[in-house]
Parts: structure tokens; sequence; C-alpha cells
């Protein structure tokens, strides 16, 4: 698998991630052919989140967003974080099944219940995700 690192603050943010991705990138399921790891500046104070996952199983990648807070936490944290992002790479094919043809299919039908649908999944999809990393990490 082909790894990409774009726009890291410093070299060792960017030593930080690969480091964690030599641990833990075993995760990343064989389909993967590229991974994106791009460190974001989130100084607007939009996004509250530490990482996130994009899955494009189309091109074979998966893009892994840093976002700079990321940086200033305590390193199980760190951990817990790229575990969690690189099994959204499982669910991947299931969330693109659920969200975007399902719950779109039922948008053009109830739109109320369309929208509740996609907040349950992403609940329960996060829900089982962080549940299953800590499983990972506690056996880490």
């Amino acid at each position: 698998m082909k790894i990409n690192y774009e726009n890291f603050r410093s070299p060792s943010q960017q030593k930080e991630i690969e480091d964690l991705l030599k641990v833990y990138g075993s995760i990343i399921p064989s389909y993967v052919k590229t991974l994106n790891v791009v460190n974001w500046d989130d100084s607007d104070g939009e996004n509250r989140d530490y990482a996130s996952m994009k899955y494009e199983p189309k091109y074979l990648e998966a893009n892994l967003n840093i976002y700079n807070r990321f940086f200033s936490n305590k390193e199980q944290v760190k951990k817990l974080t790229i575990i969690h992002e690189l099994l959204h790479i499982h669910v991947g094919r299931i969330s693109s099944l659920v969200r975007d043809d399902v719950i779109k299919y039922v948008a053009t039908k109830n739109e109320d219940l369309s929208i509740f649908m996609d907040r349950s999944y992403i609940g329960l999809e996060e829900e089982f995700v962080e549940h299953f990393a800590n499983f990972i990490l506690d056996r880490s």
C-alpha cells in the first residue's frame, strides 16, 4: 500500500502519524491501495474532530484527515483516534450502501424519515467503531 503525506506543519508531526500507522496500519484492509494522510488547519474553530476518514472504494483509496488539535492530545487519545478512523474503512462499504443508496431512496418518499434514519445510522456506526477501537487498544 502506498501512503502519501501532505501539508504537515512540521516533520515531527508527520513522523508521529507515520509511527502510529506503523503500529496500527495492519487494521487497513488489503483492498486499500493508497492512503492519503493530510494535515488540515482547523483554526476556524468550526470542526471539533481530531481526525476523519473518507473511504473511496472506486479508487481503492482512503483519505485520513488529521486536524491540528489532534497533536495536543495525550498519547492514548491519539492511538484511539487513529484506530477509530482506520476502522471506518471497514464499514465504508456498508455506510455507502446505507447512506448513499437506501437513505437517499427513502428521502424521495419521506424526507423526515430519511433524516431520522441518517442520524440513527451515523450514531450506530460511530458507537460500533468506538467500541471496537477501544477493544483493539486494550489488547495492544
